[in-house]
């Protein structure tokens, strides 16, 4: 089975289309040709009743990561979720309750540490760049 992104939901309608647009241009410049039209949702709720969808990236603002993975858990949604999972162990603990009696999987991630201006930095600091590194906190 091949995994395609199908759809983008968005509270702001530029940001709706833009996301449709970088999806269908992707798909395009792969495929030669226009290879999807990408399904725009303002309320992701609306998503996740789509049986069509059967898994989410959910890329919120920190403070809301957990509600809507709850909500596509409920849905039957396998999900990617940005961190932070959650802003309180209790909000954490009830995600990770849901996903396994939901069945459904969840896997947490951030692209962050492999942007590139992080990557440099890492190295800097491993080949002493900086100076001799004492204390971090």
């Amino acid at each position: 089975m091949t995994s395609r992104l199908v759809a983008v939901s968005d509270l702001d309608r530029n940001r709706l289309a833009d996301g449709k647009k970088l999806i269908e241009e992707y798909y395009s410049g792969k495929m030669g040709k226009n290879y999807l039209k990408v399904k725009m949702y303002e309320d992701y709720h609306e998503m996740l009743a789509d049986s069509d969808i059967d898994a989410v990236i959910i890329s919120t603002p920190d403070h809301w990561h957990a509600q809507p993975a709850m909500e596509a858990a409920l849905a039957g949604k396998d999900i990617y979720l940005q961190k932070p999972t959650s802003l309180t162990i209790q909000e954490g603990r009830q995600l990770s309750d849901l996903v396994h009696r939901q069945g459904v999987i969840l896997q947490l991630g951030t692209q962050q540490r492999s942007s590139p201006q992080f990557r440099i930095a890492a190295e800097l600091v491993r080949n002493g760049r900086i100076g001799r590194l004492h204390t971090v906190k």
